[in-house]
């Protein structure tokens, strides 16, 4: 939708949606790396506050760049920036299931964590798509960024649990859904930022 608006052709465009791919994927070792450093509550909540923050900006420098040029300099750094904050996401996920779920039920406690990332996925666009109509394109970056930023800080701000000591007895999966919430909850909140970029 901002395309016309902002006089940026296509192809330039597509240049700002693959440079956070790319650095999305670059991004996935170092954030493995920082996973296993700190641990993936911490590396989890470092994600939500700083790609909160830098989709927030996406929104804030359509405010205030108004050359075509100067906005796609400026989203190609934030996108790009923001390709590396995301990069911790599913390592990190991965490793929660991995430390607090029985080995015989991971698959589906990653199933859970997957479908929550689609059905967030699914809600973004009508949701997105209904701001950018409703205020604008800059809007909807802010408020989906700002509900990821917060999401991130309260993560932060809850108490920290020591991953590798919950328990793994074999429960049903209603209990260990309710052990997830917290991953299913990220990744149906973590696609608004992100997926703003195929618009």
């Amino acid at each position: 939708m901002f395309i016309p608006e902002i006089g940026t052709p296509k192809t330039s465009m597509g240049w700002v949606y693959t440079t956070f791919l790319i650095v999305y994927t670059i991004g996935m070792l170092p954030g493995g790396w920082l996973i296993d450093r700190i641990g993936p509550g911490r590396a989890l909540a470092i994600f939500g506050i700083t790609m909160g923050t830098f989709s927030v900006l996406t929104g804030v420098i359509g405010w205030f760049t108004l050359d075509p040029t100067g906005l796609l300099v400026a989203l190609l750094v934030i996108r790009g920036l923001g390709g590396v904050c995301n990069a911790p996401l599913h390592p990190g996920a991965a490793r929660v299931v991995s430390d607090i779920v029985p080995p015989d039920r991971r698959a589906t406690a990653n199933g859970l964590i997957t479908a929550g990332a689609l059905v967030g996925i699914a809600f973004c666009f009508p949701v997105l798509g209904w701001l950018m109509d409703s205020l604008s394109w800059q809007w909807a970056f802010v408020i989906g960024g700002s509900l990821l930023l917060v999401y991130g800080v309260l993560w932060l701000a809850l108490p920290s649990h020591d991953w590798r000591h919950w328990p793994t007895t074999q429960e049903s999966l209603p209990v260990q859904a309710l052990r997830l919430r917290q991953m299913i909850s990220f990744e149906l909140c973590r696609p608004a930022p992100s997926c703003a970029r195929s618009c």
